[in-house]
């Protein structure tokens, strides 16, 4: 019987990882508020990030009100970078 928990068990933890979908490319970029509303039509309902993931235009200010775009992902494995917004 405690065998069979044990396996229960593991399988319950790999299937979590299972369900995790990477979004592609690696390192993603959402330089307006535009691009992070439109994350899910264009990376698809991925939920884990393999790379970093940059928010915020590379110069000048951008203003951020609504992040509900990206509220689905659960992990980056790079950085996360907020850069010239305000």
């Amino acid at each position: 019987m405690r065998g069979i928990r044990c396996c229960f068990f593991i399988l319950i933890l790999m299937s979590g990882k299972a369900l995790a979908v990477d979004c592609a490319p690696s390192d993603i970029t959402l330089a307006d508020q535009a691009a992070v509303t439109a994350f899910v039509d264009v990376y698809g309902n991925c939920d884990h990030i393999t790379g970093n993931l940059t928010v915020g235009p590379e110069t000048g200010q951008a203003t951020f009100s609504d992040l509900n775009g990206i509220s689905g992902l659960v992990s980056i494995e790079g950085g996360l970078s907020i850069r010239n917004s305000i």
